[in-house]
């Protein structure tokens, strides 16, 4: 008995396009000489945030950043991040959301990743070429109804503009 089947090979990424769940999102701000920057995020309660891609820039020439999970913030930020839909047809929205404005973390929780981002120094007669870093190709999982923080440092004495981009998508598994 010959039963004809077919092999489907689409990559599952494209397939939370398809179902509406794949999101992204960006944030630019200017950080002041030896200054620090905050962001909260936070996740929900029914769907599982796979973040795919974080991509970070700046046009100064040294910036840290540390991503810690379940931060203690005294409040919300007000300053909601839009999330945009990877799929234009769809109307769902994203579980996962991002505050540009959040209070200082009282407590830091757990640090999950840290990364520098070095550019060129300048100099008289010289620009400042912007430096980037892309964290790509490895998912991670962020775990359900937990505040997030990403703490932008900026290592030098002159006001840098920065932007970060992430990328992910949401599962209910």
């Amino acid at each position: 008995m010959n039963i004809p089947f077919v092999i489907r090979n689409t990559p599952y990424v494209i397939q939370y396009l398809y179902y509406g769940t794949l999101f992204t999102s960006s944030m630019q701000s200017t950080i002041t000489a030896s200054g620090t920057l905050y962001m909260q995020g936070k996740t929900g309660t029914d769907r599982l945030i796979h973040f795919l891609s974080l991509q970070f820039s700046h046009n100064g020439t040294d910036v840290s950043f540390e991503i810690y999970e379940d931060p203690t913030f005294t409040a919300d930020g007000t300053a909601l991040v839009s999330a945009i839909n990877q799929n234009r047809e769809s109307i769902k929205t994203a579980q996962w959301t991002a505050y540009s404005d959040p209070p200082i973390p009282t407590a830091g929780g757990t640090l999950i990743s840290r990364d520098r981002i070095f550019g060129s120094s300048g100099g008289v007669g010289q620009s400042v070429s912007a430096a980037a870093l892309t964290i790509a190709g490895i998912e991670r999982i962020m775990k359900k109804d937990t505040d997030y923080s990403l703490k932008i440092i900026n290592n030098a004495a002159i006001d840098t503009t920065f932007l970060v981009n992430w990328q992910w998508y949401e599962s209910g598994n």
